[in-house]
């Protein structure tokens, strides 16, 4: 049970929020609930409370209703304490407490799960979530002062021997302060010395647990995850989250061979791993990585794949931007783990802007939502995120989380003796007021801004499908009566303004008509300029800015014998969408720099041949940069493309045209941001003026 404090404590944890997964119980963890319904009332009141949280907070229809949402595996988060009996007991199936604690038997409701999930085709994956102190002054089962679960006594890297823990301390933490007290004793049981040596033997516990099931109730179980982000925010603890891991893996293999194990690296821990995968991978079974990615926590996408910290609201554009293309460079799964250790991303969700509230009743945020669940899930579940990772082994993905517990009170009372939803709440409607409706699947379903995982769409975060204007901002700005979208085909300084002929009716500004051959073709040109900006750039280009630019070259090129007004349409949307970026000097640098480096590779007689290869390239670049340059100084894609279609309506259209006709954007472009030329400081002045 993931609980927070009612009041989260100045400079805390992203992850210590108020009214978190419950909002009508507040501790500071788990055992911090569980000692306060002992103290209220009695062993038996806390007992009954989990009991009831363990037997009615997942109910069979809720389960119906994943089925329907195309779910086929879960995420099972459990305490290091689960398979320990009670103090004084001689089984977990005993309910009572731990040495710490904890409330005991919940491994009868795990066991209970497991038929459930079989009958409707769900596998489980078995996650310890909660180890002890895994993390420091995190609301995670316990909330010690340091992750003092991995490190052991008895080797190179001695850890904190088992006794009293020191509880998270800070400026108006409700935390009562002082130490958590346990029964334990070093060396009572052999070979448990230390609090590494507990996180060890759970998962060691956990493993012979799953391996002693029936064949019907083993099978349902599809992996076991030994740790979750380990020592989360805390710098310093990389060789001692390996060095569990060395050991925790060694001890499930002891009871399962084959089962596959997930490991978790967590930030600031989660550097040059590769080594020891390398190191562990040949001990026998599989290996997986848990990888998490919450778009509610990174900075700013800036272009270039940065990433800043503050906490500023993003706009939607750049959030599904980030839902499409930052995944790429954050996870970097090759450089960090290898091509061949398959990654499930163990939680994802549809928060943003650092728990910005979110009203699900208004139309417009509900259609920005779905549109970031089908991003995200077009992301992860084709397995890849569009910066050069087509082959990257993303196996799975989980949902943070099936339901939220806005409204659940597990407690028992005389009129509800198996706890209750206040207030006429659900698992599918929160409280008004309840700020985190977006991390609830259920209740996203109801809104119906989640579907079935099933309908996932390979070419939903395709940068031309993406609706760009909005039909408001469309009628506001019409273009003018008599543009003729068909001299899109090939742009003409004509006077003649006249319509179309019926046979070619004026298409939707934003509307692509692409065919799958077009999409195709546009996908293989972003590979091949993906390769030559990996071949060519002299200083390496960040994979975010890599994909965006060779996206917008595959947009920018023409066909040949073949209507090009989805074209333009194309380059409209794209300059709409990803306004911020294109005015970047970053994008224009890197087109530039490529055609300068690309012009110095090639050795050819005839340098203006078409029929070589990359000399045809080029020539496509140089139309992307001239079109670049063009928007980056308009900073209006739309206005500028009625004025090159209509150059008879004034001198500025005429002169725009001309300008853009002849390649006078990618002269300028190249000739300032490349060979650093800066005579032409002033035509660039004059040509601002004239585009503006």
């Amino acid at each position: 049970m993931e609980i927070n404090p009612r009041f989260a404590p100045a400079g805390a944890s992203a992850d210590v929020r108020p009214s978190w997964m419950f909002d009508q119980i507040e501790a500071d963890s788990e055992l911090d609930f569980v000692i306060g319904l002992r103290r209220e009332g009695g062993d038996a009141h806390a007992i009954a409370t989990m009991r009831n949280h363990w037997q009615h907070y997942l109910t069979d229809e809720m389960l119906d209703t994943a089925v329907e949402l195309g779910i086929n595996a879960v995420r099972i988060p459990v305490g290091y304490w689960i398979t320990e009996p009670p103090v004084g007991g001689t089984s977990a199936y005993e309910y009572g407490f731990s040495a710490e604690g904890f409330v005991t038997g919940g491994l009868n409701h795990l066991q209970a799960m497991l038929p459930k999930l079989r009958t409707r085709g769900i596998t489980a994956l078995l996650d310890v979530h909660s180890l002890p102190c895994g993390q420091a002054c995190i609301s995670n089962g316990l909330s010690c002062d340091a992750p003092y679960a991995f490190a052991a006594s008895n080797d190179s890297m001695p850890g904190v021997v088992v006794g009293t823990i020191p509880r998270c301390k800070g400026e108006h933490h409700e935390m009562e302060h002082g130490n958590y007290s346990t029964s334990r004793t070093p060396g009572a049981v052999s070979g448990i010395v230390s609090w590494g040596d507990v996180a060890v033997e759970s998962v060691a516990a956990l493993a012979r647990w799953i391996a002693s099931l029936p064949p019907d109730l083993s099978q349902v179980i599809g992996a076991l995850q030994v740790a979750n982000e380990p020592a989360l925010n805390t710098p310093g603890y990389l060789e001692a989250v390996k060095h569990f891991y060395r050991r925790a893996i060694r001890a499930a293999r002891a009871a399962l061979a084959e089962l596959p194990l997930v490991l978790n690296f967590i930030y600031p821990n989660d550097r040059g791993l590769d080594e020891f995968m390398k190191e562990v991978k040949p001990w026998g079974g599989a290996l997986m990585l848990d990888v998490h990615w919450y778009l509610n926590w990174a900075g700013d996408f800036k272009a270039g794949g940065d990433e800043s910290p503050d906490k500023s609201a993003r706009a939607w554009d750049k959030i599904h931007f980030r839902a499409c293309h930052s995944p790429a460079s954050t996870w970097d799964w090759c450089s960090k783990y290898g091509n061949d250790v398959p990654v499930v991303l163990g939680e994802w969700s549809l928060a943003t802007n650092h728990d910005a509230p979110l009203d699900l009743s208004d139309a417009t945020t509900a259609r920005e939502l779905r549109q970031m669940y089908a991003e995200q899930l077009a992301v992860y579940t084709f397995g890849k995120a569009w910066a050069n990772q087509s082959d990257a082994p993303l196996v799975g993905h989980f949902f943070w989380t099936l339901r939220m517990g806005s409204g659940w009170d597990p407690r028992p009372t005389t009129e509800h003796p198996h706890g209750r939803h206040v207030n006429e709440s659900s698992a599918v409607q929160s409280l008004e007021g309840y700020p985190f409706q977006v991390w609830s699947l259920l209740e996203l379903a109801a809104h119906g801004i989640a579907f079935s995982m099933k309908e996932a769409n390979s070419e939903t975060c395709e940068v031309v499908a993406k609706p760009c204007i909005s039909m408001a901002e469309r009628s506001e700005r019409k273009p003018p009566s008599g543009v003729s979208y068909s001299k899109w085909d090939r742009i003409e300084t004509s006077d003649d303004e006249s319509e179309p002929a019926a046979t070619q009716p004026l298409e939707p500004l934003l509307e692509s008509r692409k065919c799958n051959a077009d999409r195709d073709s546009d996908e293989a040109l972003a590979k091949r300029f993906i390769g030559h900006l990996q071949q060519h750039s002299k200083v390496p280009v960040l994979p975010a800015l890599r994909e965006m630019v060779a996206r917008f070259v595959a947009v920018t090129d023409k066909r040949e014998n073949a209507s090009n007004t989805f074209r333009y349409a194309d380059i409209v949307a794209f300059g709409a969408r990803y306004q911020t970026e294109l005015v970047n000097r970053g994008m224009v640098d890197a087109l530039c720099e490529l055609h300068r480096q690309m012009l110095d590779g090639i050795k050819l007689e005839s340098p203006n041949s078409p029929k070589d290869a990359v000399v045809a390239d080029m020539h496509k670049l140089m139309d992307a940069i001239n079109t670049l340059e063009a928007l980056r100084t308009t900073t209006n894609a739309a206005h500028f493309f009625e004025q090159v279609c209509s150059p008879s309506r004034s001198d500025t259209a005429r002169k725009l045209t001309e300008s853009y006709q002849k390649g006078d954007f990618a002269k300028r472009a190249m000739l300032r941001y490349c060979f650093k030329d800066t005579n032409v400081a002033g035509d660039m002045e004059r040509c601002s003026t004239i585009l503006l």
